[in-house]
């Protein structure tokens, strides 16, 4: 669904650049009272071109779930937006990355409400440093017109305005801070020739400059870096004679030290563990969904962190997180793209504490701390 919401995003009409607090904000709308600070936010992709993302609030303290959280707790904002793509906490504020509505939408963490909306054409990902926010974007780029250079913004996350801005690959995806440098992943996932992007892009953070692009593989997407400092880049090949896998990065040298053939579609770590999930697919070509764990220090791969029984109660798994406070592995899947999808939470031992229906394409979280 992924490589679907690429090829519609050529619909999106872009906006310039700019950054605005929203005006209309009602100030008198109330916050339901935080019961407690131990809350997941699910990030519901919704239908590309529907205008119907939402976000879901779990409190794993009462089991209490808010579907459509957003929308009841800002009325007067018609809704979240069109294709939430990512999900961070960073500070007092929450950030929902809508890449079909071509912005940013920036909330009090505790409460929800709204504090500012942020500007970006066909916006991706979002990281964080020393204050500051930076979003990739595919800027002018269409589908079948992918030439265009992506783009990575700079903005202060004290008034949310765009600060600066750096040109990157083309269609730059996720991206992560180590060692004050930004990796960027471009992907090329406009191209209808397979020319993908191969390249990892260094932004140093002191001068906003790209100092290198970094070889890894064709057509890269999520950037995460573990308790080692290693960075790991995802690629989906080409859809054809290259696989997917995941390739890690020594930040100190700027060198792949590790490729791994492996179906990652999504992935997190806790502690020395990597939680991955994919689709692999046998001789002849049917296809079977990933639920693998992998050690970073040794690269031994374990057994599946999902028994059989939850097995069978998910069709297309889609998103993957791991709450730091507690190991919980909290599982998305998005059924059949089109109808609302379930939320599974197991536990670091694989055992089911809970499963909730929250939107459709259930796919992004963040846990406040």
């Amino acid at each position: 669904m992924k490589a679907l919401h690429l090829l519609l995003s050529f619909l999106v009409l872009l906006g310039i650049t700019s950054c605005s607090n929203d005006d209309n904000f009602n100030s008198q709308i109330q916050a339901p009272p935080l019961k407690s600070s131990n809350v997941t936010y699910i990030l519901n992709e919704g239908s590309f071109g529907s205008n119907n993302s939402t976000l879901s609030y779990f409190n794993n303290d009462t089991g209490e779930l808010i579907n459509d959280y957003f929308q009841k707790i800002n009325p007067s904002k018609g809704g979240l937006g069109d294709t939430g793509n990512d999900l961070k906490i960073y500070g007092s504020k929450m950030y929902a990355v809508m890449n079909a509505s071509n912005s940013v939408e920036v909330m009090n963490s505790k409460t929800g409400v709204s504090e500012g909306k942020i500007t970006i054409p066909n916006a991706r990902y979002i990281a964080f440093d020393k204050g500051f926010a930076y979003v990739s974007s595919y800027a002018s780029a269409t589908y079948g017109n992918g030439e265009a250079l992506g783009i990575v913004f700079k903005i202060d996350t004290t008034n949310l305005q765009i600060i600066s801005e750096v040109n990157v690959g083309r269609q730059p995806d996720g991206l992560a801070v180590v060692h004050n440098k930004l990796y960027v992943a471009n992907s090329g996932g406009y191209t209808t020739t397979g020319d993908y992007e191969t390249t990892v892009s260094v932004v140093d953070l002191n001068s906003f400059q790209v100092t290198k692009n970094i070889e890894v593989a064709p057509n890269l997407n999520k950037v995460k870096v573990d308790q080692n400092q290693k960075v790991w880049v995802t690629s989906r090949g080409n859809y054809g004679n290259i696989s997917s896998s995941i390739s890690v990065l020594d930040p100190t040298t700027d060198l792949v030290i590790q490729k791994l053939n492996l179906p990652v579609s999504d992935f997190d770590f806790y502690g020395d563990t990597m939680y991955y999930i994919g689709t692999e697919y046998d001789n002849n070509n049917k296809s079977s969904n990933v639920y693998g764990r992998l050690n970073i220090n040794s690269l031994s791969k374990g057994s599946s962190f999902v028994n059989e029984n939850i097995k069978s109660q998910i069709e297309s798994p889609y998103g993957l997180a791991v709450n730091q406070k507690n190991g919980d592995i909290y599982l998305a899947d998005a059924k059949n793209y089109m109808v609302t999808g379930n939320v599974f939470c197991l536990t670091n031992g694989g055992d089911l504490k809970w499963v909730n229906a929250t939107g459709i394409i259930p796919g992004h979280f963040a846990f406040l701390k």
